[in-house]
């Protein structure tokens, strides 16, 4: 059963079956090119990363999100000076990553640092994409600050640009209007996410010049390069079609939109892992007795199957006996416990309908009670919180690559 917790918050879902699956397979190889460069998802093998950076005023990168989640960030700066464009983008990299450490939904994060850019004491405007992919549902929500679009390919052949929500440069945006949009697409299993920035933009000089419009749809045309570059809204048809002409290297995507000088960066969601498609399964924990024993006897069962290592199955096992007693004691109701394993490690996600987050504490020596986070920090590789309709999820990772040793025993609380 799926709880009402879900991952995704706000923006209109477009399902996978909406992306036509017609013509030759579309998608990145795994080799890396010549000018690119194949990189592993962020600690787990949901994603396989492949990027092309060529412009030293941009970037484009994979970050770890809370439970499993990863987070794709593409930007450039705006600004009239190269060397201060370039300065500026290592300083706008460090503050957008320091943001993808808070749970933030992407047109908040987006809100944020339009603002932090606002305030900058060295005015600049930057072009930004952020989005989040949660492999549970195979969901990519994204928001965008006068960025061009993703395209999401199928394993099928398709190549398809979604709608973008609407949101200009970081830099003062959110003054003339009330927030930046939202968007979440179905990625589907096989598929990849690909963004593109090229290094010149139509309308770039429009935004150096001054102020946001009231009206982001009226465009001064004496501000508007009619030459070379693309508009925004042109970025993404491009590179639809440019994959779907059979190109699947960064550079050849890059060279097919703006003459080489794109930065480009590609997804993809393998279907070939080692263990075969990301696994979720689920345990609602508001209907039953004792909670507790039930997620441990189910949590045991689950793992057994998966034919984990038993000293990882016994850690898991702690850490989940801990994070349900810790919902039951502080968040009011233990309601679901998740269980996801993709190929390199498996995820644990407790939902409860308590919205303050944890906070650790050190348990006197006589307390019978205090030490449930201290334990689960000892045996999982992260642990954290994120903010859910309804309440939280707090969550840990083990990574399959590096069991613990065996003279580290694991205790299940009663």
């Amino acid at each position: 059963m799926r709880s009402t917790f879900g991952p995704a918050r706000g923006g209109v879902v477009t399902p996978a079956a909406a992306i036509p699956e017609n013509g030759a397979a579309v998608g990145f190889s795994a080799e890396p090119s010549a000018t690119g460069a194949t990189e592993p998802g962020p600690g787990d093998g949901d994603l396989v990363i492949e990027r092309r950076v060529a412009d030293p005023r941009a970037w484009c990168e994979a970050l770890p999100a809370a439970a499993g989640r990863t987070i794709l960030v593409s930007g450039r700066v705006l600004a009239d000076d190269p060397a201060a464009a370039t300065r500026l983008a290592q300083n706008l990299r460090m503050a957008v990553r320091a943001t993808a450490r808070v749970d933030l939904a992407p047109a908040e994060a987006l809100g944020h640092l339009d603002g932090l850019v606002a305030e900058w004491e060295e005015p600049f405007r930057a072009r930004l994409l952020y989005g989040v992919f949660d492999p549970v549902d195979g969901a990519f929500c994204f928001a965008q600050a006068g960025h061009p679009g993703p395209v999401i390919c199928s394993v099928k052949g398709a190549a398809v640009a979604p709608p973008t929500p609407d949101g200009g440069p970081l830099g003062g945006f959110v003054s003339v209007s009330v927030s930046y949009g939202e968007q979440t697409v179905a990625i589907p299993p096989g598929g990849t996410i690909v963004v593109a920035m090229p290094g010149e933009l139509a309308d770039d000089a429009r935004f150096l010049a001054g102020p946001h419009p009231v009206d982001p749809s009226r465009v001064d045309p004496s501000a508007v390069d009619a030459g070379a570059a693309p508009s925004v809204e042109a970025v993404a048809p491009a590179v639809a079609a440019a994959l779907l002409d059979g190109l699947r290297d960064p550079a050849a995507v890059a060279d097919a939109v703006s003459g080489g000088s794109a930065t480009v960066l590609a997804a993809g969601w393998p279907t070939g892992l080692s263990v075969g498609p990301v696994r979720v399964i689920e345990l609602e924990l508001g209907e039953g007795e004792d909670p507790t024993r039930r997620a441990r006897a189910f949590c045991y069962g689950v793992l057994s199957t998966w034919q984990l290592p038993p000293l990882v199955r016994d850690d898991i096992v702690l850490a989940v006996s801990e994070l349900v007693a810790n919902a039951l004691l502080y968040g009011g109701a233990a309601e679901q416990l998740r269980l996801r394993r993709s190929a390199n490690r498996i995820v644990v996600e407790v939902f409860d309908r308590e919205p303050a987050m944890p906070r650790p504490r050190i348990a006197d020596a006589d307390a019978e009670s205090g030490r449930g986070l201290f334990l689960v920090r000892r045996v999982a590789r992260r642990w954290g919180a994120r903010a859910v309709p309804g309440g939280k999820a707090v969550w840990c990772e083990f990574d399959l690559t590096a069991p613990r040793t065996s003279d580290e025993p694991a205790e299940a609380s009663a």
